[in-house]
């Protein structure tokens, strides 16, 4: 039942960011990947598209996601936008830190621990 009320931003940040399934949801050129701290640098405006992506391919369609609710959903976490420029251009871009991520999931009991078995595990 609490998958039922949970907003799906966190579900998003979790395939993403934590399984590390980014690549299903966003283009190569859109995220970069800090070399030394492993953050995670993606647009704004790229970030919220791809989460409405995310949300019609999970048939979550008919929630319309607000970009003022979902910036202060994600600086309530920790992830916030900065000014950054990069190959010559200024933009604004999320910064994520993955752990960090992790840790304010786990922190709020939204990563759900799932159990595997197989056949022979069973009589």
């Amino acid at each position: 039942m609490m998958e039922h009320n949970t907003n799906p931003i966190y579900s998003f940040l979790n395939e993403c960011f934590i399984n590390e399934n980014y690549k299903e949801y966003f283009e190569d050129n859109e995220v970069k990947i800090h070399k030394k701290t492993k953050k995670f640098y993606i647009p704004s405006d790229i970030f919220f598209q791809c989460y409405k992506y995310f949300l019609s391919a999970e048939d979550k369609g008919f929630i319309k996601p607000s970009y003022k609710i979902i910036r202060a959903i994600l600086n309530d976490i920790g992830i916030n936008k900065k000014k950054i420029q990069m190959d010559g251009v200024r933009k604004e871009y999320y910064e994520i830190d993955s752990e960090e991520l992790k840790d304010q999931l786990d922190e709020m009991n939204l990563i759900e621990a799932v159990e595997e078995f197989d056949e022979n595990d069973f009589e």
